[in-house]
């Protein structure tokens, strides 16, 4: 009986995790709707550094190829001031091939988008078919950057073959291949 108590208990406690779960990707696709058309969700995965779990993240998409658009949403565990958030993204745009002329651009428009971050904060990235990238901050506007190089070189970051952190990317994509901004052939 003890033992079938406890496992009831589990299987509530997961139970409950999955709805939660499910709860979180819902709100998400919400907040992408005036955005995107027919957002559905892809993927999610951890986020660790050091061994330190920083974020959860969720990747969606209105189609196959990303033609239409697509997001990605941090879940935030930790804080982390919007400093280490533009140096932690220069850092891997300039890992992945930006010019100096582009990041001293971006780095600027970034400073001006990035908030400080606590646990419980999400941003989503949404990339539109314009090859803007509109920034929201736990559900409002945070900026907007109109440049399709640099649409393409962030998500790169999580999306491109090249990135630190190819089980993350397995884990957004899915059975997808990455959308078409960031390469041209499927490459798993």
């Amino acid at each position: 009986m003890k033992y079938f108590i406890q496992i009831s208990q589990l299987l509530i406690t997961l139970s409950l995790c999955n709805m939660a779960y499910g709860v979180d990707q819902s709100i998400g696709i919400q907040e992408l709707k005036p955005y995107l058309n027919n957002p559905k969700h892809i993927g999610t995965g951890p986020f660790t550094y050091l061994g330190f779990k920083v974020y959860d993240a969720q990747f969606y998409s209105t189609d196959e190829s990303g033609k239409l658009g697509f997001a990605l949403r941090l879940n935030y565990v930790r804080k982390i001031t919007n400093e280490d958030l533009v140096k932690a993204t220069i850092k891997q745009m300039i890992r992945l091939g930006a010019s100096e002329n582009e990041i001293t651009k971006w780095q600027n428009e970034l400073e001006k988008i990035y908030p400080t971050v606590d646990q419980g904060h999400h941003i989503t990235a949404i990339y539109q078919p314009s090859g803007s990238t509109t920034f929201i901050h736990n559900g409002k506007l945070a900026g907007k950057i109109n440049d399709q190089q640099f649409s393409k070189i962030f998500f790169s970051i999580w999306l491109d073959q090249k990135t630190n952190s190819p089980e993350l990317r397995t884990k957004l994509l899915g059975e997808l291949c990455p959308p078409s901004i960031i390469s041209n052939t499927c490459i798993k």
